[in-house]
C-alpha cells in the first residue's frame, strides 16, 4: 500500500505561512517511487503536464532524463531554477 501526506495550498517557511507556487502539488514522494518503479537508471520520463517541474526534479535526481510540457512560462521558470538544485 502507498500511503503519502498531501501537499497542503499552504506551508510554513521560517514560522510564516507561505502559498504553494501551484494550485495542484504533488508530493515527490510518490513521484519518486512511480518513477522507480516504472523506469531505469537512464531512461525517459515523459511529463506533458509539469507544472512546476516536481517530474522533472526526482526524474533527475533519479538519473533519469526528461521531457516535459506546460503552457505556463512562470512555471518553465520555476522548472528551471529546480533542475538546477537538483
Amino acid at each position: 500500500m502507498w500511503e503519502f501526506a498531501s501537499v497542503r495550498l499552504t506551508n510554513k517557511k521560517n514560522g510564516k505561512t507561505v502559498k504553494q507556487e501551484h494550485p495542484t502539488p504533488k508530493p515527490e514522494g510518490i513521484i519518486e517511487r512511480m518513477i522507480k518503479a516504472s523506469s531505469n537508471k537512464g531512461d525517459l520520463v515523459l511529463d506533458l503536464f509539469s507544472g512546476t517541474g516536481t517530474t522533472a526534479y526526482i526524474a533527475k535526481k533519479n538519473d533519469r532524463h526528461f521531457v516535459g510540457c506546460d503552457n505556463n512560462p512562470e512555471y518553465i521558470k520555476i522548472i528551471e531554477k529546480r533542475l538546477k538544485w537538483a
